[in-house]
């Protein structure tokens, strides 16, 4: 989700800069479309395994819900997603990845709304590198663990907190390069 994130952003900015394609398409729609399919191709790039595929679907639903216009209440949005993954993979119910990642998902959510609400600057809203949702997330899903795996890894979090910027920003960008030009 951080590597859709980054390229919505990188795909609006690019699409603001030029006058002719934003009187065709609103930069928000091209960004949004953009970091979908960009999120698509990284995903396939890593193999398109059940955890990256059910991200792509869930922020395919979530997309398609903003480009026809839905302002929908973000709990009706999680539940969509959650329905659109559920019909795709109805054996995602069964995998505790489904649910440790439906609920951080669901955190995002709310903590989107709860910066809405605060009247955070349009830069910020919804950024899951957000320290407040990073926060949220980490603790909403320490019982989940507990429940699911009857543990809870103390270097986990640490861990995670360096390791997924780091692969997501640095090592598969990188990989990606080296796929495309060989002397890298």
């Amino acid at each position: 989700m951080m590597f859709a994130w980054l390229a919505a952003l990188a795909v609006e900015a690019l699409w603001r800069r030029s006058g002719r394609w934003m009187l065709r398409w609103p930069a928000q729609h091209a960004g949004l479309l953009g970091g979908v399919l960009l999120a698509t191709l990284y995903a396939a790039f890593s193999g398109w395994g059940v955890p990256s595929q059910r991200t792509v679907w869930m922020l395919a639903a979530v997309a398609l819900l903003r480009l026809t216009g839905r302002r929908w209440p973000w709990p009706y949005v999680w539940l969509c997603a959650c329905a659109v993954v559920v019909a795709l993979d109805p054996w995602a119910l069964m995998q505790p990845g489904f649910w440790l990642s439906f609920v951080a998902v669901g955190v995002l959510f709310a903590a989107d709304a709860d910066e809405l609400m605060a009247s955070a600057p349009a830069s910020q809203a919804g950024s899951p590198a957000c320290g407040a949702s990073n926060g949220s997330s980490r603790c909403a899903l320490t019982p989940l663990t507990l429940l699911l795996f009857q543990q809870i890894s103390a270097v986990g979090l640490l861990a995670n907190a360096v390791a997924i910027p780091w692969v997501t920003l640095v090592v598969t960008p990188l990989a990606m390069l080296g796929v495309v030009l060989h002397p890298l």
